[in-house]
């Protein structure tokens, strides 16, 4: 739509992601000043999204974006496609952040706990937004990079990418980090289910065999992500079950030291 009232193709991209980050604003202010719940706040902006497509394009699909919106998909650097560009990007940045800054330990602080964050002195409302409108911003791009891959506006594609998402993180924090949710395991997640998709329909399974791999996925990831973090809540028990009776040895230990001294002072007495 921005194409059809003259907007630049090269304004057209940076307008969309600035509409991303503001919804993701909007729903932060909605988390942090009126205080709802994140999953029903995030659902809820996303139903109102929805609607809102479905009205503007009267539940039709857009066409006629143009030659100049569909090379933002086809377009290639060194035999590779501009999104997959993207994608790494994105990635590596998200991993830099998230596993070698002070800000990525703040963010898991606060999914993990909120909080413990805030006692710990963690802004959690900064924090979340800060989330919000980075996600609400990628969010934007991945849309605009699967219209242009389209070449159409399709109000209905968006939620049959919300299961496959979901399967893919939590599967994802089953790897590399023990439960905990990470870019490389999320990736590497995302590629398992493309392959398995592919496999199925090179099989000729009906359509209706992709949810059903999703969601047996998504219950064994979720399975498995809690099995990992039960496991590792077990062993740091354990470790500190240890260490207290460590100290209690000693402690003991300590506590003969002058008893056992006594006695061969009083035996070495007596020998004389």
């Amino acid at each position: 739509m921005l194409g059809r009232i003259g907007l630049l193709i090269a304004l057209q991209l940076p307008a969309v992601i600035l509409a991303g980050a503001l919804i993701g604003w909007v729903t932060a202010i909605v988390i942090t000043k009126l205080k709802v719940e994140p999953i029903i706040a995030t659902l809820g902006m996303s139903s109102i999204l929805l609607a809102g497509m479905a009205w503007v394009s009267n539940s039709q699909q857009i066409l006629g974006l143009g030659p100049d919106y569909r090379q933002i998909a086809t377009s290639q650097l060194g035999g590779i496609t501009v999104p997959v560009w993207i994608l790494l990007v994105v990635a590596i940045v998200s991993w830099y952040v998230l596993e070698r800054t002070p800000a990525g330990r703040r963010m898991y602080a606060v999914g993990f706990n909120p909080d413990a964050a805030r006692l710990a002195g963690v802004n959690v409302d900064r924090i979340r937004t800060a989330s919000l409108v980075v996600g609400g911003a990628l969010s934007a791009l991945a849309g605009a990079l699967l219209t242009s891959r389209l070449n159409a506006g399709d109000p209905t594609v968006g939620p049959s990418f919300l299961l496959p998402a979901l399967t893919a993180v939590f599967l994802g924090s089953t790897q590399f980090k023990g439960g905990r949710f990470n870019v490389v395991g999320t990736i590497v997640a995302m590629y398992v289910l493309a392959v398995g998709i592919k496999g199925l329909q090179l099989a000729g399974s009906p359509s209706w065999v992709n949810d059903l791999f999703y969601g047996i996925s998504l219950l064994l990831a979720v399975a498995l992500s809690q099995w990992e973090k039960t496991k590792r809540r077990g062993a740091a028990i354990n470790r500190v079950f240890k260490g207290i009776r460590r100290r209690d040895a000693e402690a003991e230990r300590a506590d003969n030291a002058p008893a056992t001294a006594s006695n061969e002072i009083e035996s070495l007495g007596s020998d004389r």
